[in-house]
């Protein structure tokens, strides 16, 4: 029987799991298709990665063991002008295709999927998954996986290994210092857990702002090194192999001190307390107990 669905499954057209994003959210994303594939082993996966967005995001993966595909729709998202269809139409065709994903949804072909329940909820025949995929499950195998390929990413560009000791802060900011969001990090308790365990470590900023921005926000409390880098891909590598490091509340610091958590080195990981939660209901709890992981 099982030789049997393993025929049938090999003959459906392949599970294409959608992203949005950044890194951080397509690294996710790859996290889910390992989950499937883990489930329904037989089964095609294809990664499609959207560019729309609020900004455009290209794909920053590189991954040979699943196909992945851009779908380069953020022109068409943010057209200033869409086609109109006659008013007496449009109602009815938005009922249409509200009516037909719900049903879609219903028969299993159509899959929203977050967490670890709606994991468990998959059917084998499902063709289309979408979501944020934040809350599902990080094996420890599937860290390892994500951790090998995000340093090979990294070491085309430059060769990483452990470096000198040193402080490593990753500082989200970008749009939210003007959307003034409650996610922006608060920059005097961000002062006092620098000062607090810097000492003499030379201190390396990463951020997607600039140097002007960074200034503004952290003042001149002490000396520091702004790093110009904008592959993502280079600034985990680079957190993940630090003596310390202090994180804000973005998806790329969750995944620096996730990888952490691989270290059998004492370093010290001091991120906010909202991805010290997140990192303990995602993350295999022996990793992060036998961590070195701060919360502030």
């Amino acid at each position: 029987m099982r030789e049997l669905l393993a025929s049938i499954y090999e003959i459906l057209p392949p599970i294409r799991v959608h992203s949005w994003g950044g890194l951080g959210s397509q690294l996710f994303a790859l996290n889910a298709c390992f989950l499937i594939g883990e489930i329904y082993p037989s089964r095609k996966l294809v990664l499609c990665h959207h560019t729309g967005g609020v900004t455009k995001r290209p794909l920053e993966l590189i991954f040979e063991g699943i196909d992945i595909e851009t779908i380069d729709d953020f022109e068409q998202n943010h057209k200033t002008q869409k086609p109109t269809l006659s008013l007496g139409f449009q109602p009815m065709l938005s009922v249409l295709v509200r009516f037909t994903k719900s049903f879609l949804m219903i028969l299993g072909i159509l899959q929203t999927m977050n967490d670890k329940a709606s994991l468990a909820a998959t059917k084998p025949w499902v063709l289309q998954v979408r979501g944020h995929y934040t809350q599902l499950p990080i094996t420890r195998k599937n860290l390892e996986m994500l951790r090998r390929l995000l340093f090979t990413m990294s070491a085309r560009s430059r060769t990483l290994g452990r470096i000198d000791p040193c402080l490593c802060i990753h500082i989200r900011l970008g749009d939210l210092l003007t959307k003034k969001q409650s996610s922006l990090i608060n920059a005097n308790d961000l002062i006092s857990v620098i000062s607090r365990v810097s000492n003499s470590l030379d201190t390396m900023i990463f951020s997607d702002s600039n140097k002007e921005e960074l200034q503004e926000f952290l003042g001149e409390f002490r000396s520091w090194d702004y790093v110009n880098e904008s592959r993502v891909e280079v600034v985990i590598s680079q957190c993940t192999a630090c003596t310390i490091f202090v994180g804000s509340n973005s998806k790329i610091s969750f995944w620096i001190a996730a990888l952490r958590t691989l270290e059998v080195t004492e370093s010290l990981s001091i991120v906010p307390k909202a991805i010290d939660m997140w990192l303990k209901q995602v993350i295999p709890i022996e990793l992060v107990d036998n961590s070195k992981i701060q919360a502030f």
